[in-house]
């Protein structure tokens, strides 16, 4: 019965509409930049961060996803530079790409003497990249034999991929837009009949946060993020998360119709974070899967810039 479901779900994926093509991760707040190129650079020195979600467990071939992300600003200047590689596999299909990102940002006001970079920011960013698709047909069972939309033995093609994004932030709130698979890219696999089996759509994030600074030890942060793509429904996720001693950190978020998640991280060193999630899943799903799990690893290099107050946890 699971191994029937989740062919079914790869199916729906796999057909013309593509629905929602692109992983969705928990913990997206301490990694803007996979949602967002505009964000390359917001810490004013490089950081790396290595993430992996095991969703829908108990599953055979249900969804994994490992993304590896560096980005920073170019020596306190107004160009920074970044780039993500990530793996995304479910069933029978898998999604393996490089994106480069380029992100501009504009002072709009200091909040410190002969800091411009210390107030409130504006960038604009744009990711560039390709990623390969593949399709394993020998893992995939027809009612129509030799159905020309699956391939016979594994089949790959590499997609072109761009995006634009939006990104505003200070100390004291983050907002975002962003448009990942701008191109929307026809995906053929038949090297004879060349048979399109499905197109990249466009998604469309808004996301946003604010930071609540109740004491030098304790500070909140609630913030929020829709998702949308044409052809499924529009995802909302809800999340407050409480810092302790800019240590610690703790929270919740509701995904609508799917899942409550748990959030938990530490800080170390003021260089290397770890944080974890668990989604705990009420959807028609949860009968089957054990929910999903969620790890991200940080290292942040270089001296830290930002103001004393300002979410250098994250």
């Amino acid at each position: 019965m699971c191994r029937t479901i989740l062919i079914l779900f790869v199916l729906i994926q796999a057909g013309e509409a593509f629905s929602q093509q692109l992983p969705g991760f928990s913990q997206y707040m301490l990694n803007h930049l996979a949602i967002n190129p505009a964000a390359a650079g917001n810490k004013d020195r490089f950081v790396a961060r290595l993430g992996y979600r095991n969703q829908w467990t108990g599953f055979d071939g249900a969804p994994e996803t490992g993304v590896l992300s560096v980005h920073g600003n170019l020596n306190e200047s107004a160009n920074s530079i970044g780039g993500f590689l990530y793996n995304d596999a479910t069933g029978p299909t898998k999604r393996t790409g490089l994106n480069l990102a380029y992100s501009y940002r504009i002072s709009l006001g200091g909040t410190s003497k002969g800091n411009k970079w210390s107030g409130n920011i504006l960038a604009f960013g744009i990711q560039g990249g390709a990623f390969q698709y593949t399709l394993d047909g020998t893992r995939m069972t027809t009612d129509e034999p030799d159905d020309a939309a699956v391939p016979l033995n594994n089949e790959s093609v590499i997609v072109p991929d761009a995006g634009f994004g939006i990104y505003s932030y200070s100390k004291k709130y983050y907002i975002g837009f962003s448009i990942p698979q701008l191109l929307e890219t026809k995906v053929k696999f038949n090297d004879v009949d060349r048979v399109t089996v499905g197109r990249v759509k466009q998604h469309y994030y808004f996301f946003g946060g604010l930071y609540f600074f109740i004491s030098d030890k304790l500070s909140l942060e609630p913030s929020g993020l829709i998702r949308g793509v044409k052809g499924a429904p529009m995802q909302l996720d809800i999340n407050m998360k409480a810092h302790i001693n800019q240590t610690y950190w703790f929270g919740v978020s509701y995904k609508s119709r799917e899942a409550v998640v748990m959030l938990a991280g530490i800080r170390i060193q003021k260089r290397f974070h770890l944080g974890y999630a668990y989604d705990l899943n009420f959807s028609e799903l949860q009968s089957y899967s054990g929910g999903s799990h969620e790890i991200i690893l940080g290292v942040d290099f270089g001296q830290e810039k930002v103001q004393k107050g300002s979410p250098s946890f994250l």
